[in-house]
Parts: C-alpha cells; sequence; structure tokens
C-alpha cells in the first residue's frame, strides 16, 4: 500500500522511516525545512508559513492564516483527496502539549473515516485502534 508520509512543524528529532519511490511527500509549513535538511524528495509544500520563510517551490499550496484548521489537517486533506489512506506524520509529536492533542484528536476524527494515521518519532508510535483492530505477531 503506498503511503503519504508528512513532516509537521513541531519537534522534530531527525528519525523517519524509509520512503518508497511510491509514496507521497508533503512538508506541512515549517515541516518542509525538516525535509530539505534530510534531503528527502518533497511532492508538495501547504502552509500559511507563519513558522518558516515561504518557500519558493512550485509545488505549493499557500493558505490564508487566518482559518479553522492546522496546517497539518489541511496537509491530511490534502493527501486523502490524492487517494491516500495510510498517513505517517513526523513532527506531531512533543513540543507544545496542546499541539500534540490537538494531533491525537485529528486521528481520532480520520480514523472514523477509514484514514490510518500515525504520529512517529525514533521513541514512539501512536495510533488510533478500532474494532477491527488486530494484533499480528510476527
Amino acid at each position: 500500500m503506498k503511503k503519504c508520509y508528512i513532516f509537521a512543524g513541531g519537534d522534530f528529532d531527525g528519525f523517519f522511516d524509509k520512503i518508497g519511490k511510491d509514496d507521497y511527500v508533503i512538508g506541512a509549513d515549517k515541516g518542509y525545512t525538516y525535509i530539505e535538511k534530510i534531503g528527502i524528495k518533497i511532492d508538495t509544500i501547504i502552509g500559511d508559513f507563519d513558522s518558516a520563510q515561504q518557500p519558493d517551490f512550485e509545488n505549493k499550496i499557500t493558505l490564508k492564516p487566518e482559518k479553522d484548521e492546522t496546517d497539518l489537517y489541511a496537509a491530511i486533506n490534502f493527501a486523502i483527496k490524492k487517494g491516500y489512506k495510510k498517513i505517517i506524520v513526523y513532527g506531531g509529536l512533543g513540543g507544545r502539549i496542546s499541539h500534540t492533542i490537538a494531533n491525537i484528536k485529528i486521528m481520532e476524527e480520520f480514523k472514523k473515516k477509514g484514514i490510518d494515521i500515525e504520529l512517529k518519532n525514533k521513541n514512539q508510535k501512536l495510533f488510533v485502534i478500532d474494532k477491527n483492530f488486530q494484533e499480528k505477531n510476527k
């Protein structure tokens, strides 16, 4: 299954999974700067750029600062419109606890719509389970 990787603007510890050539990479606001530092190909950048300088990038979606959703939320919606149902988010844990809690609530909201989102860093992986969850031993 193809995955979409989103780098959000929160704390980023440098950890990321191996990204396949068919996977999609989005930088959400300041998150694009993390992608540039590690040298991964960026497919799209989305944000209002209130926490980073607006990049000179062809596939950029500029959001209005006065909006009802976060840059990460907009990036997730964009990924879903492109057909992705498996989304991995880096830079969505740590930092301000209010942001982490909001990101967990976002995962819960989208899980109800059949979208699997994981928040990951080097030491943690958060995901939402539902009644269909099955643990498989390797």
